[in-house]
Formats: C-alpha cells, sequence, structure tokens
C-alpha cells in the first residue's frame, strides 16, 4: 500500500479535519440558539400575533432539531452518511436554512408597532452574526453566507424605514460586516495555513515509517478493519515468496493461512480489531510455492487520528527452522525413548 500523498489528498484530509472542527465546536452553539427562539418568543410575545410567533419558533425549532440529529448521530458514530465530507454538507445545507428562518424570520416577526421589540430582534441578529464567526471558522464561505442572512434583511429593512435611527443601525450593520469579512479570513487563513502544515509533517513522518517498515529486518503484516491485507513489508516479501502487488486487498485468513489455523488466527485478528491486542502467537502462512512458513507474532491495534480502529499491524519472526529443529529433536527423544523400552538388555536410570 502506498503511503504517499499528493496535493489533492492533504486537501482532502484537511477539508475532512475543518469539518470534524465544524461539528464539535458548533455543538453548544446548536443547543443555545434553539433556547435563544424560546427566549425570544416570550419577549415578543406580548406585541405580536400569537400565530406570527408560534410558526417562527416553530420552524426554527424543527430545523435546529435536525442541526442536532446531525450532530448526534456524528458524536455516536453512526452510519447515516457515508462519510465526514457528508456530514459536513448535510450540516451546512441545515445551518443554512436555519439561519434563514433567522434572518428572514426574524423580519418577517418584527412588530412595527414597537421599535424596541424590532432592535431587541435585531440584538439577537448581530449576537448570532457575531458567534458565526467563530463557529464557522473553518469555512469563510459559510461565515459570510451566515453573516449575510442574518444581517442583510434587517439591514435593507432599516435603511428604507426613513428613521435616522434605524439608518445608523444600519450603516453601522455594514461596517460590521466589512471589519467582520476582513478578520474572517485572516483567520481562516491562519488556521488553513496552521492544518497544511500539520498534514504535510504527518504525511513526511508516515512516509518515513513506511520506509521503515518495508525495510525492517523482521516479517510486517497488516489488514485493514474487513480482515484484507494492507500491509506487507520486504522480509514478508522474502519468507513467503508473495510480492505486496500479489497480496494487497486479499483476505489474509482465506487466502494464506492454514486451515488447521484459520479459525484461531481469525479469533485472535477479530480481536484485535476490538482492541484486545494478542503476544507471541503462531501464524502459520502458505508460501508461493505451496510450503508453510511459521512466524511468530505480535499483533497491534492500528487506529486512525481520532482513535477509531481501522486494522491490525503483526510483527513478526520467522520460526519455521526452530519449529524444525523442534519437530527433529522431539523424534530423536522418541526413537531414543522406544529403543529403550525394546532393548535386548537390562538398562538403568538413576
Amino acid at each position: 500500500m502506498k503511503h504517499t500523498k499528493n496535493k489533492q489528498d492533504i486537501e482532502a484530509s484537511i477539508n475532512a479535519e475543518q469539518v470534524k472542527i465544524l461539528l464539535n465546536q458548533s455543538y453548544l452553539a446548536a443547543y443555545l440558539s434553539l433556547l435563544i427562539v424560546v427566549l425570544l418568543g416570550f419577549i415578543l410575545w406580548p406585541v405580536q400575533a400569537d400565530w406570527k410567533v408560534l410558526t417562527w419558533c416553530a420552524t426554527l425549532i424543527i430545523i435546529g432539531l435536525a442541526r442536532l440529529l446531525i450532530h448526534a448521530a456524528y458524536r455516536r458514530g453512526s452510519l447515516i452518511f457515508r462519510n465526514i465530507q457528508v456530514y459536513g454538507r448535510a450540516y451546512l445545507t441545515v445551518s443554512i436554512l436555519y439561519f434563514i428562518g433567522w434572518g428572514l424570520g426574524g423580519v418577517w416577526v418584527m412588530p412595527t408597532t414597537s421599535p424596541v421589540h424590532e432592535v431587541i430582534i435585531f440584538f439577537f441578529l448581530m449576537g448570532l452574526a457575531g458567534s458565526a464567526i467563530a463557529v464557522f471558522s473553518m469555512s469563510r464561505n459559510t461565515q459570510i453566507i451566515v453573516i449575510v442572512i442574518l444581517l442583510c434583511p434587517a439591514t435593507v429593512k432599516f435603511l428604507i424605514s426613513g428613521s435616522i435611527a434605524f439608518q445608523g443601525m444600519a450603516i453601522g450593520t455594514i461596517i460590521f460586516f466589512l471589519s467582520a469579512l476582513r478578520s474572517s479570513t485572516v483567520l481562516w487563513q491562519t488556521m488553513h495555513q496552521n492544518l497544511l502544515l500539520k498534514h504535510e509533517l504527518a504525511v513526511a513522518n508516515l512516509n518515513e515509517l513506511t520506509q521503515f517498515v518495508d525495510t525492517a529486518n523482521a516479517p510486517i503484516f497488516g489488514i485493514d478493519a474487513q480482515g484484507n491485507v494492507n500491509e506487507w513489508n520486504q522480509q514478508a516479501e522474502k519468507i513467503t515468496g508473495f510480492t505486496k502487488q500479489e497480496v494487497m486487498g486479499r483476505d489474509l485468513v482465506d487466502n494464506f493461512i492454514t486451515d488447521d489455523y484459520k479459525l484461531s488466527v481469525g479469533e485472535v485478528l477479530a480481536k484485535a480489531l476490538q482492541g484486545d491486542e494478542t503476544a507471541n502467537y503462531e501464524f502459520p502462512l502458505f508460501t508461493q510455492s505451496g510450503d508453510r512458513v511459521d512466524v511468530l507474532l505480535n499483533s497491534t491495534t492500528r487506529r486512525d487520528s481520532s482513535g477509531q480502529i481501522v486494522g491490525v499491524v503483526g510483527v513478526g519472526q520467522d520460526i519455521t527452522e526452530l519449529n524444525k529443529v523442534r519437530i527433529e529433536q522431539a523424534q530423536i527423544a522418541k526413537e531414543l525413548t522406544q529403543f529403550v523400552d525394546t532393548a535386548n538388555a537390562p538398562i538403568f536410570g538413576i
């Protein structure tokens, strides 16, 4: 298996980590924003039509709960979506719908008879826009979209209101947006550069580790979570006769373990995939010529950067010759015992 990564692979890894950071750091904000909806509903209840307040609050709560369900699925490691990128796209889509409900819905639910309550709603919109800069720091485009969605409708409403006070608030909002645009750009560039350096360093270390594994003076084998070979170093090639290209992606137990050990080796690997590692177990392999080679193996669970088990790697020692010597010694001992027992002369031992 090749471990080298090109720029596209590194960018894909960075994007995946950005999604993870987004989901992790926005979890609390998703809960708090729903509490704000309820609070604002109580504030608006005396000055706005009941059906408007209920419709607006219910819409935001439903969409907000959808965000929390995506969060919960991600945190449980659920397979609702194929991969982390799909989680990210689903979460961003629902989030944008949620903030549309805040931006457009906030203007719709503003009571025109109470300027104070209009200002209160606008105050909450500004607060949400400010938090969006931090929550969506991993995605500059999302930051900008959310801020525009939250503030643009109310800003336009205030600009055309004819009220100097409201127009002043709208101008202040535009200034805030320009400032946020600049700060979000700097923040995103800094964080993206840090992630880029992190992954480039990880790739460099991985390449060094790969070279070490390939040239190690011991057979090293690896499987993925499905039991298929994903590591097979030069020493493993030497003792079995199979090249890495011939074994990669094939089921290790089904294709390369002798029949009398398939069950026991399969159980050991299954335990390792559950985090229960085993040391010094016999690992008999078929060679390309059909012979048997015995390996004493130590298995170690392999995990990804998030701690999830992704496979097993084993470092072994070729004990084929040692086993042959043991068998020969046992045979000699057996023959000697038989000779002593059947000898045509009295033989004593003390």
